[in-house]
C-alpha cells in the first residue's frame, strides 16, 4: 500500500489479528471490476480458498447462510 494511513491501520488490525478482513475486502473490490470472465473466475476461487472455506488460511467471519451460498 502506498497509502499510509492504510499501512498504519493495517498494523493495527494485524495486532487485533483482524487484517484478513482487510485483504478479503481488497481481493473483493478487484474482484468487482474485473471484466475478462477467465480471470473472474480464478479471483473467485482464489477468494473462496483463501478466505471462506472452512480450512482457509485467512478464514474470514461470515454468517453460515453467506459461506454456503459462496460454496
Amino acid at each position: 500500500d502506498s497509502d499510509p494511513i492504510r499501512r498504519r491501520f493495517r498494523r493495527y488490525l494485524q495486532t487485533l489479528h483482524m487484517d484478513e478482513n482487510v485483504r478479503f475486502w481488497d481481493c473483493v473490490t478487484v474482484h468487482k471490476v474485473e471484466s475478462d470472465p477467465t480471470k473472474r473466475a480464478i479471483s473467485a476461487r482464489a477468494i473462496i480458498q483463501t478466505f471462506v472455506l472452512d480450512s482457509a488460511p485467512l478464514q474470514v467471519n461470515l454468517y453460515s447462510q453467506t459461506r454456503d451460498r459462496l460454496m
